[in-house]
């Protein structure tokens, strides 16, 4: 244990001014007057006002016989001298929870000492406390970016695309933007800063952009008018702006953000800081795409422009039904006409293994999917809890289904040693699993070539859910279709459609009551062309 009870500390004044000294050889020198100086105090006692600055002098304590350290150090008033002196010893203390309290008191002081000297904030007591308490070394400030390459060590046992995730964003945005504060002094102006940070980035990446597409416009123009001296100026400009980069969007900011909020919880939980300010900080935006519906409207002005009116486009029934036919023949046909019926991920179909699949019965359970991890590939667990669920076949999926397994069955015999039993539904012709991204690529490759309007593969789940709400479904059977947490989720991501299917079905049953318009503008149908 350290003496703490010398932890006291003495309080004073002092000034600069100098006095002549008239020494004994008859030569005189100038000699600071320091505490004795006669303007420091009124004739009454009392400390002046308006001379002298106020100092603080305190031992460090300890008990095994080293040097004796003083800590020292001046401010203008006497109430911040105090203030100040009492907060050092209040991190003195904290060496008695060190396994040598007198090195800690030693570190502790030389932290102490350095702020001091730096006029820089002291050392924080909520972060000494922590790392003293569970045995963490206090040389050195605890700085945000070493906390987190820390903390993410101790996340090996996660998911491998969460961890990739993590070491994303404290790799590219929290660190560059946040690493150099110390722990303990982050605040939610800091954080916020980084937000303003990105958002200023993105401004450039969008302005570098619109530069790449006037350039482009340039060269196709002199390319087309032969102006060889033009084509070539525009593709060295074009050359020199380099690939394009890609913005943060809203909803990734959001999820840097939950990051940072992760690390921080655990760091209030070791004491490191009292609060988390990453929970403090409110971001406007990052809402979900509201999905649209491809109306004869909009492909029309898309086959124009070539624009889409929303990064989750969703079929009608009637263009999935020409994307279903233009697979036919197609080695991922069954995949693609299942991911169609079920709503099932791509990683979820790519990950479906045969013992999963009881065709007898009518149903699969979804028990596993191989996660791309950047482009590596790991067999895992479903995205959530709520992943796992069982679906029930159409009779039409179910004979797709046995037809692919008798001709994977031929497959095999053929294949003979060659043959690598996965156990997988869907394969290569070897029977080694599928890369997720191989039905994405081909899911592409197919709608450019039928003249499709372009949605993303993961749309074909939202249509799903689309088609399922319009028909009537309950959008309690849709949510355990999907695999959705709560039926609440569902019906918020998909409200629009929903409210319509209402409108049709009211429209329906107008019709049926005989209370139609007669001028034949209301002809209830329902069709997925009239969603939006």
């Amino acid at each position: 244990m350290t003496a703490n009870k010398k932890l006291a500390g003495t309080v004073f004044k002092r000034c600069s001014c100098t006095r002549t000294a008239h020494l004994q050889d008859g030569t005189s020198e100038t000699k600071p007057w320091g505490k004795a100086c006669p303007q420091l105090t009124y004739k009454d006692g009392r400390w002046a006002k308006d001379h002298g600055t106020w100092r603080f002098q305190l031992e460090v304590p300890t008990s095994d016989g080293g040097k004796r350290e003083h800590l020292r150090a001046g401010f203008p008033t006497e109430t911040e001298c105090r203030d100040t002196l009492a907060q050092l010893v209040a991190l003195l203390r904290l060496a008695d929870l060190a396994e040598d309290p007198n090195h800690a008191m030693r570190v502790i002081a030389a932290r102490i000492r350095a702020a001091l000297k730096a006029k820089t904030p002291l050392p924080s007591e909520d972060e000494l406390r922590g790392r003293l308490t569970l045995g963490q070394p206090v040389e050195t400030e605890l700085t945000l970016g070493r906390y987190l390459t820390e903390w993410l060590e101790t996340k090996a046992d996660l998911a491998g695309g969460t961890l990739m995730g993590y070491e994303m964003h404290i790799r590219v945005h929290l660190i560059p933007h946040l690493g150099h504060i110390p722990l303990s002094q982050l605040r939610v102006s800091h954080i916020r800063g980084m937000v303003t940070a990105i958002e200023a980035q993105n401004a450039e990446r969008r302005a570098a952009a619109l530069r790449k597409s006037v350039l482009k416009a340039e060269l196709a123009q002199a390319v087309e008018t032969g102006d060889r001296e033009r084509a070539k100026t525009a593709r060295m400009k074009l050359k020199a702006l380099g690939r394009p980069e890609v913005e943060t969007g809203p909803t990734t900011v959001k999820r840097i953000r939950a990051t940072l909020s992760s690390a921080l919880s655990d760091a209030v939980a070791q004491m490191l800081i009292p609060v988390n300010p990453a929970k403090l900080l409110r971001l406007s935006g990052g809402r979900r795409p509201r999905g649209l519906v491809w109306t004869p409207p909009r492909v029309v002005a898309w086959r124009k422009t070539g624009e889409k009116p929303s990064p989750v486009m969703i079929w009608t029934v009637e263009q999935t039904i020409d994307f279903l036919k233009a697979t036919h023949g197609h080695r991922f046909a069954t995949a693609y006409h299942l991911m169609v019926f079920t709503g099932m991920r791509r990683g979820e179909t790519a990950g479906l293994h045969w013992r999963d699949v009881d065709l007898d019965a009518g149903e699969l359970m979804v028990t596993c999917q191989i996660a791309q991890i950047g482009w590596r590939t790991e067999l895992t667990q479903p995205k959530t809890e709520d992943s796992y669920r069982t679906i029930a076949l159409s009779d039409p999926v179910i004979e797709l289904l046995r037809a692919h397994q008798e001709a994977q069955d031929k497959q095999r015999i053929e294949c003979g040693d060659s043959w690598t039993d996965t156990g997988l539904v869907f394969t290569h012709e070897d029977g080694t699993a599928l890369h997720p991204a191989q039905l994405t690529y081909e899911f592409y490759k197919l709608v450019a070539t039928h003249e499709l309007p372009p949605i993303r593969l993961h749309d074909v789940r939202h249509g799903t859910a689309t088609h399922a709400l319009t028909a009537g479904i309950d959008v309690k059977l849709v949510q355990d279709l999907l695999g959705h947490s709560t039926s609440s989720f569902t019906r918020d991501t998909y409200q629009g459609v929903a409210d319509e299917a209402r409108r049709a079905a009211a429209a329906r049953l107008a019709k049926l009551l005989g209370l139609a318009a007669d001028d034949g503008t209301s002809d209830g149908s329902t069709t997925s062309e009239t969603l939006s």
